[in-house]
């Protein structure tokens, strides 16, 4: 047995109630905290362990890289696109076509950041 419930048994047998409710409040408070970090590991756990929409992108540091997305429609093609021109992208590294989006020759770290939008967005990566 813990240090709280030893000391709560002890106090109930002794009669001293500010002791008991002392030890019961301590005994709370270590299994709220417990169970608190053990969701903490878990939920940890969980977001490390998601598909990266990234995965299949050979980043190297400097390299610029490319990637191709397919949307539902054209008008979700063309939302993309202007999220990616608001976020710095130049025009001339953007194709489109119908519902398909190209995105050439961009920083590892922003096709990152594009990849999530698309992956939001429903886009499927080729």
């Amino acid at each position: 047995m813990n240090k709280n419930i030893n000391n709560m048994i002890d106090s109930v047998i002794s009669g001293n109630k500010e002791e008991f409710s002392s030890s019961f409040a301590s005994e709370i408070r270590d299994r709220i905290d417990s169970d608190l970090i053990n969701k903490r590991l878990n939920i940890s756990k969980n977001i490390m362990n998601t598909d990266n929409p990234t995965d299949g992108v050979h980043m190297e540091e400097g390299k610029n890289v490319s990637s191709e997305y397919t949307f539902k429609n054209s008008r979700d093609a063309s939302t993309f696109v202007k999220a990616a021109n608001e976020s710095g992208i130049r025009k001339q590294n953007i194709t489109v076509k119908n519902k398909t989006v190209k995105v050439l020759n961009v920083d590892p770290n922003m096709m990152e950041i594009l990849d999530f939008l698309a992956k939001d967005m429903k886009a499927i990566r080729k």
